[in-house]
């Protein structure tokens, strides 16, 4: 694999965040992609595909070129130089260390003084390659809302998104709004944490007249009415870990998610969906891997303009992507039949079939189950209901552009209706004319 660097011209302002960002990627089939830099970018597709493997391919080929199996080239645009890193450093992160052996961290990164050259080079980023680029993996879920070190609030750079809402109460007031939505709870940072700043779980009491966060009466009905978010369940947690990393750090220019949707009940994966595409904070690449269509249809509710869908499908060792157009990602976003008619749910699988009831699903379901039909694999197959024959060529349409291999069963009594029957026929890639009016 190799690498090609697009270099901009550094920014004037030296205050300016030099950023790192996708241009093009080449996937194994030969298919090319090219992406703005502010885009979030959704991988699709049955299980074993290479979702999650393109996610870890792309954050590597930030640090360097190698080998890879999903990838196989890309074009990295770079804005700034290894000086005005550093100058950005010097300015925005917290300082360790004497000269000439100081290092410089941050929320992701630890960069010593020495490797500011490695943003200089072409293709091998290296060490500076965690100040651009951060993947929330779905192992890591549960941790990484865990409390915060200490630090200097006000005095010192952030090393911890917590760190980030300690010091900016309109931006905690947010987050917790959001997760109050999703779980009837405040979510709140203990400011008078002291050796350690852990995120509350309950409800916010009101402060006196007069009195802080850090007031002894406050702080008491506080912790009497909360407990820390690390004792409660995995769901709170994930969801929360992921609004510190998409909503509140925004130090990055690309970020990498893997199943957001880990260990959210639906509601809940819906929600943050449409947070990640409202709320990020900042001007960022995000590439998603997902199995769940709460998220998507999140996301959707979001952003629908800045949201691009591409379906991974693996056929032996070649990794397929198909891209849905965004025009149509902005009309099924604006279409409430075809978002809900759980058309969606066929991108996660390898084949769909189309009936017309909810009924015939059943029956034709339970049929392929039967280890007579299907032997001792179980099927991946989903069957989805057009509700009537008329909504059938939409369905194949939107499935057909995201390269899903689509069936359909529709009963006999189409064959009296000539332009449902001619829409249909089309729309699985027969040509009527070849047929004519027989």
């Amino acid at each position: 694999m190799s690498d090609e660097i697009e270099e901009a011209a550094s920014p004037a302002v030296t205050t300016v965040r030099p950023t790192l960002s996708f241009e093009t990627v080449t996937f194994s089939d030969g298919s090319t992609l090219s992406f703005e830099d502010d885009e979030i970018v959704v991988f699709v597709g049955p299980n074993n595909a290479g979702k999650s493997a393109a996610l870890r391919e792309l954050q590597n080929s930030v640090s360097s070129p190698q080998q890879l199996t999903v990838i196989s080239n890309t074009k990295i645009n770079k804005i700034g130089s290894g000086q005005d890193l550093l100058k950005y450093l010097e300015q925005n992160s917290l300082k360790s260390g004497e000269a000439p052996n100081i290092t410089y961290g941050g929320i992701g990164y630890n960069i010593h003084h020495s490797h500011m050259n490695f943003f200089d080079q072409h293709g091998n980023f290296g060490p500076v390659a965690p100040f651009f680029s951060t993947r929330l993996a779905t192992e890591d879920r549960i941790t990484t809302s865990n409390p915060a070190g200490p630090i200097a609030l006000h005095q010192n750079p952030p090393s911890h998104p917590i760190h980030l809402l300690l010091m900016d109460p309109e931006l905690a007031t947010t987050v917790s709004k959001h997760f109050r939505r999703a779980f009837g709870k405040d979510l709140i940072p203990f400011r008078a944490g002291g050796a350690s700043y852990p995120l509350l779980v309950g409800s916010k009491p009101e402060k006196a007249e007069g009195e802080d966060e850090l007031g002894k009466e406050f702080v008491r009905n506080l912790l009497a009415s909360t407990v820390p978010l690390e004792t409660q369940g995995d769901g709170m947690r994930s969801f929360a870990s992921v609004m510190l990393h998409v909503l509140v750090a925004d130090n990055h220019s690309i970020q990498f998610l893997d199943e957001p949707e880990a260990f959210l009940h639906p509601p809940q994966a819906r929600l943050l969906g449409e947070y990640i595409a409202t709320e990020r904070r900042a001007k960022s690449q995000l590439f998603i891997a997902t199995h769940s269509t709460d998220i998507l249809d999140g996301l959707l509710t979001g952003n629908s303009e800045k949201l691009r869908i591409v379906r991974i499908q693996r056929e032996d060792r070649v990794n397929k992507i198909r891209e849905l157009s965004r025009e149509k990602v902005l009309q099924i976003a604006n279409d409430p039949l075809t978002r809900y008619s759980g058309v969606f749910k066929g991108i996660f699988y390898q084949h769909v079939i189309i009936a017309e009831a909810d009924s015939d699903c059943l029956f034709y379901s339970s049929l392929l189950n039967t280890k007579t039909i299907s032997g001792t694999q179980q099927p991946d197959v989903l069957f989805i209901h057009a509700s009537g024959k008329h909504r059938m060529a939409d369905l194949v349409k939107t499935l057909k552009a995201l390269d899903v291999p689509v069936s359909v069963i529709a009963d006999i009594d189409i064959l009296s209706e000539k332009p449902a029957l001619q829409k249909l026929f089309e729309g699985l890639g027969g040509s009527w004319s070849s047929i004519g009016d027989h």
